[in-house]
């Protein structure tokens, strides 16, 4: 399965650095760590959802892109189950600002 981003998630695909590992917060599909992984710009992800259902559909993308062992999900409320070693580059998006500025002061 290709992986092919909508605008907004390509955009945000330029950001990430090549090469880091990529901690996907709210990852719904999991399509962002997808098309990264496909296209070689990082070597890894973990693709990260507060809700099992998102991870869930997640996982069966995963499964069909042939990535199980590039992208791991976790089910996670912001970045509370990482530990600080496990990523280089966090995405946070699809949320509103509220959120996303608890998320990023929870840190880790």
């Amino acid at each position: 399965m290709q992986v092919r981003l909508s605008k907004r998630l390509e955009r945000l695909g330029c950001y990430v650095t090549k090469g880091n590992r990529l901690a996907d917060i709210g990852t719904d599909h999991a399509y962002l760590p997808i098309a990264l992984v496909q296209a070689g710009r990082i070597p890894s992800a973990i693709a990260a959802d507060v809700n099992e259902g998102p991870l869930l559909r997640a996982g069966e993308h995963i499964r069909a892109a042939g990535l199980s062992r590039q992208v791991e999900t976790r089910l996670s409320d912001g970045l509370s189950r990482f530990q600080s070693d496990e990523a280089d580059t966090v995405v946070i998006a699809g949320m509103g600002g509220q959120l996303m500025r608890r998320i990023l002061e929870g840190g880790v």
